[in-house]
């Protein structure tokens, strides 16, 4: 009988302790406010910034590929052999 006791009170605690951290986060968040894209002269977006190559996804899918959905499995063997190849070390 006690340890019924002692679960429900664990339960009602832990209840209790979601309902009170809840709305917190709710209303600790600001208001939507509108985003302006920043703008060259020329009135086109601003695209300055950090940009990096470190990654291998081209931007544009290759033509190569085709209607081609996935790689088979010695394809992704082979790309993985690429990516390791291309690993810095220190």
């Amino acid at each position: 009988m006690r340890n019924r006791f002692a679960a429900a009170m664990g339960a009602v605690a832990l209840l209790s302790l979601l309902a009170l951290l809840l709305p917190v986060g709710v209303t600790g968040q600001s208001p939507a406010k509108s985003f302006k894209v920043a703008r060259t002269p020329d009135g086109v977006p601003d695209l300055q910034g950090f940009w990096s190559n470190s990654t291998i996804t081209p931007l544009e899918r290759p033509k190569a590929l085709g209607a081609k959905e996935f790689y088979t499995p010695a394809e992704l063997a082979e790309a993985h052999a690429i990516i390791e190849s291309l690993q810095f070390t220190r």
